[in-house]
């Protein structure tokens, strides 16, 4: 999803977060596990919340 501003707003895959984070896809899905990274599932797949992704990755959630 893209706004006018040419802003995306769709979450981030797991492969994506993790390149972003520094860290491996094993990492960040066990942080989706134990709920420390918020994530989101449609269907079967998983995928971190773009914004809260980020606040996540600075320390503020």
């Amino acid at each position: 999803m893209v706004d006018h501003t040419g802003v995306s707003y769709a979450p981030y895959r797991v492969s994506e977060f993790a390149k972003i984070a520094g860290m491996t896809e094993v990492a960040i899905y066990q942080g989706i596990k134990d709920g420390t990274i918020p994530s989101l599932r449609v269907g079967r797949r998983l995928f971190v919340p773009r914004e809260r992704g980020l606040r996540w990755l600075r320390g503020e959630e």
